[in-house]
């Protein structure tokens, strides 16, 4: 029996010293570091020792968290198996409310004859809020008089329970408070003698990540002042998010970092991030656990990082440039999930958790000592020898991640890559260069406007077991998709003109493009890899992040610092970007458009090394003629004519209005097309800007039924709608309205050989004064050319014998529909061939056949 009773003595002080050691910060105070160690950390003869928090009178200890029995947390996991889903602690009632509004009773505690003693800071009391794990402090906004109480997802918006701190030292409450609803009256409370503060509440709909750090340990202020990021915080890490969201990505609603390692402070260190947004008053940072977890599917790594977005008020640009990546399997693209941070109970905002760029098992994996990861990186010199400049251009300011290996083989690796690059043997450049992953690195860099695009944090390594440089590792789109630094400066409308921004200039990039085996693997990787169908995709997917993400934006908007784009004066996007909704706006202005224009560089590639990359549907008979349905198909065409094809006797009708960028750049009197082309009345669209810039080559075939639109440009020849009509060939009831500036060039076609027929065509464009030029053709021999109309065209209406200078558009519609069946007599065609031509909002345009 004695025995007995000294066991259970000695059980019960065991719990005893358990309980005393919960009422400490959740963080396991260092050791003297022994001789020899390897620990980074401080001893603990270097820190004070911990001082427990003292609790006020009023409010009782807070009950020590308990793990369901049936779930427990799985050691230095991201813990739980799928459908199991942790309860909250238990929560202690929250003392009984006076029936009074809380203005009220604020006023009856602190009225007028109480001067200066007004309401300095609210804290939010987890022990009894359900879903609150810490205290939390809600953002004081003076200026427009609102506390805003952040709460994580799984709290009760209906029932907050805060106490208030007055700034004569004293506290009142707890106070109980429903702020589910705006539109409820007792959510204020009275601040000094005059002024009223409205209470609003606000919720999560993300994740809730929270890092408590003890300060004994090293306090937020100084890790915040550290501009070269070298003073490091320690306490602890917890995710928490509400059961739905938990199920619908197979998470579990608790994870908690584990306290495995005695010499370390706390089970978590963190430290600054970033360049020039360390800048910023919304900071990123990277927090580093004692072992390798999975937090969230990110993948398991004991390091991860938080972005901060600051630059962008939609918080989702660089989520889609790694969406973008994980669709086309760019070479390791972070994993990330958006999650609302809190740093000791301070709500920071909506943050990106994401891997961190390193070398390491799921990351990048590669051999630390015989590969080199490098990066182009501004701060290069602060690396030493692992840092240094490249020799073809003052922006390849590079630095080796991995100094386990040789400075020097790593600098000399890249030189030869580099000079591969910037030289003209295309087989030494295909020696050095892993063509797939630069392709995707291009698309990616391209399409999302990044104006850091090859000149801060792009990251590519060497790989010794095949020779090769391979870009990875997309990251950084804080300047992109119409965010940039260089906001005030002459580059501000291109950097914010989807249309406008090609980075195709810039370091690395530059040298690659001018490859014709570059840019087939970027077609590759477009249309076989699954780019064209994840940029296609992205406008949708940006409006579903949007509603993803809207609780825990509008919170940030609210209460967090943001900067909105266009700040500026002169912008080229003229709405207001005010609010969340506007922000998420003003991104798909950008990215809209973008994919068009991309998929127009992608056919100028396409055309510049005449690869085929669309099959066309039909069979190329009268009966059974090629379907034009896709700028694709329009390509391919001239691909093929490219490689000598001339589909002579072969029919084709277009069924769709087309938008092309530079479809035949390089086509002219070398390059036949002999088929017969049946427009259909609808438009073409083009955007060429070299060689003989025409939209058909040399026809000695029939082009008819089409209008042409856009703009031709920075051409040796040029017609709006062929360079040359030769030997029989013929260009009948075609519309041109295209702007064409060039050396020599037609409104219609360049030049009209012997034996060709140029019928019933019309030219409503812009042509720049250059040194031979015709409304219609710029030059004409033994040829017919009737039936033609121009705009008036100063110098040109002498000049122009072949066609009538007429200004009113529905003149020229009725002339051209008299000749509709003599032209379709002349050259052989079926009576109704020919569309007629009408004014559409005082335009020139054809009557769409309805028929294939």
């Amino acid at each position: 029996m004695a025995i007995n009773s000294v066991y259970k003595k000695a059980v019960a002080l065991l719990l005893l010293l358990a309980l005393c050691l919960s009422a400490f910060a959740g963080c396991t105070p260092a050791v003297n570091d022994p001789v020899g160690s390897d620990s980074e950390s401080p001893s603990s003869a270097e820190t004070p020792a911990e001082t427990p928090a003292e609790t006020p009178e009023e409010t009782p200890a807070e009950t020590p968290v308990e793990t369901p029995a049936e779930t427990p947390a799985e050691t230095g996991s991201l813990g739980q198996p799928e459908e199991t889903y942790p309860g909250d602690p238990e929560k202690e009632e929250a003392p009984a409310n006076p029936e009074k509004s809380l203005l009220e009773k604020s006023k009856e505690k602190y009225g007028a004859e109480k001067k200066n003693i007004g309401c300095k800071s609210i804290t939010v009391l987890s022990k009894y809020n359900k879903g609150i794990e810490y205290d939390l402090t809600p953002v004081k906004d003076s200026t427009n008089k609102i506390f805003y109480i952040c709460l994580p997802g799984r709290a009760d918006l209906s029932a907050v329970t805060f106490k208030v701190q007055h700034y004569d030292g004293t506290s009142s409450g707890p106070y109980t408070v429903d702020l589910s609803d705006d539109e409820l009256t007792d959510n204020e409370l009275v601040i000094g003698n005059t002024s009223t503060y409205t209470i609003k509440g606000m919720i999560s709909s993300r994740p809730s990540l929270m890092l408590q750090v003890n300060e004994i340990y090293g306090t937020i202020e100084d890790m915040n002042d550290s501009g070269d990021h070298s003073v490091y915080a320690y306490g602890d890490m917890l995710i928490t998010m509400p059961e739905d969201l938990a199920r619908a990505n197979g998470w579990t609603t608790r994870y908690e970092s584990a306290d495995v390692d005695p010499l370390k402070h706390c089970s978590m260190e963190m430290r600054g991030r970033g360049n020039a947004t360390w800048g910023y008053k919304k900071k990123s940072y990277q927090f580093e656990l004692e072992e390798n977890v999975d937090l969230l599917g990110l993948g398991r790594s004991d390091t991860f990082v938080l972005l901060a977005n600051y630059n962008d008020a939609s918080f989702m640009r660089n989520q889609v440039a790694l969406w973008l990546g994980q669709q086309i399997d760019a070479g390791f693209t972070s994993n990330f999930c958006q999650v609302d941070f809190y740093l000791n109970g301070v709500y920071k905002g909506i943050y990106m958790l994401a891997e961190k760029c390193d070398i390491g098992p799921n990351r990048i994996e590669i051999d630390k000592n015989l590969d080199y990861l490098y990066e182009v990186n501004q701060k290069y010199q602060e690396y030493g020898e692992y840092g240094f400049l490249s020799g073809n251009d003052s922006l390849g300011k590079i630095r080796v991640h991995n100094e386990e290996a040789d400075p020097a083989l790593a600098q000399e690796t890249f030189r030869s890559f580099d000079n591969a690059v910037y030289g003209h043997d295309e087989e030494e450049f295909l020696k050095w260069v892993d063509l797939e992953s630069w392709a995707k690195a291009y698309i990616i860099q391209q399409y999302t406007m990044n104006h850091d695009a090859y000149w801060g944090s792009f990251y590519f390594y060497y790989n010794h077991l095949d020779g090769k440089v391979h870009a990875c590792t997309p990251w950084d789109f804080d300047y992109a998709m119409g965010v940039s630094w260089a906001s005030g400066k002459k580059e501000k409308n291109r950097v914010e003109n989807p249309r406008g921004f090609d980075i195709s200039k810039n370091y690395l990039i530059e040298g690659m493009i001018k490859f014709d085996s570059f840019k087939k693997a970027v077609i590759d990787v477009y249309y076989n890899g699954g780019a064209k169908e994840a940029l296609e995709k992205i406008p949708e997917m940006v409006k579903q992040w949007a509603e993803e993400n809207r609780l825990s934006a509008e919170m940030n908007h609210a209460a967090i610092p943001t900067r909105l784009y266009p700040d500026y004066e002169g912008s080229n996007y003229t709405r207001p970007v005010l609010e969340y909704d506007d922000a998420v706006d003003y991104l798909l202005w950008i990215l809209e458009p973008r994919i068009e224009w991309f998929d127009q560089l992608v056919q100028r590639y396409v055309a510049e090394v005449g690869i085929i990359v669309s099959e066309l549907e039909g069979e190329g008979t009268k009966d059974s003629p090629y379907i034009v349905d896709e700028a694709n198909d329009f390509a391919s065409i001239m691909a093929n004519i490219q490689n000598g094809e001339t589909y002579e006797g072969k029919y084709f009708i277009q069924t769709v209005d087309l938008k092309l960028t530079g479809a035949c750049p390089y086509l002219g009197n070398r390059h036949i097309f002999a088929g017969i082309y049946d427009g259909q009345g609808h438009v073409t669209d083009v955007n060429i800007a070299t060689g003989d810039g025409c939209l058909f080559p040399k026809v000695t075939g029939k082009v008819m039924n089409l209008v042409v639109t856009g703009l031709i440009s920075n051409t040796l020849f040029a017609g709006g709608v062929a360079r040359t009509v030769a030997n029989g060939g013929a260009l009948v009831n075609c519309i041109s309205r295209a702007k064409i500036v060039s050396s020599a060039a037609g409104g219609v076609v360049n030049n009209v050989q012997s034996g060709a027929y140029v019928m019933g065509c019309v030219f409503y464009g812009n042509i720049d004064d250059v040194v031979n030029q015709g409304a219609i053709a710029g030059s004409v021999s033994k040829s017919e050319v009737k039936y033609c109309y121009s705009l008036p065209i100063e110098d040109l209406n002498e000049r122009e014998e072949l066609c009538k200078f007429e200004g009113n558009p529905d003149k020229v519609a009725a002339g051209v529909n008299a000749k509709l069946g003599e032209m379709e007599g002349a050259l052989g065609l079926a009576s109704g061939s020919l569309c007629k031509v009408k004014v559409e909002n005082g335009q020139l345009v054809l009557e769409q056949k309805t028929n294939s």
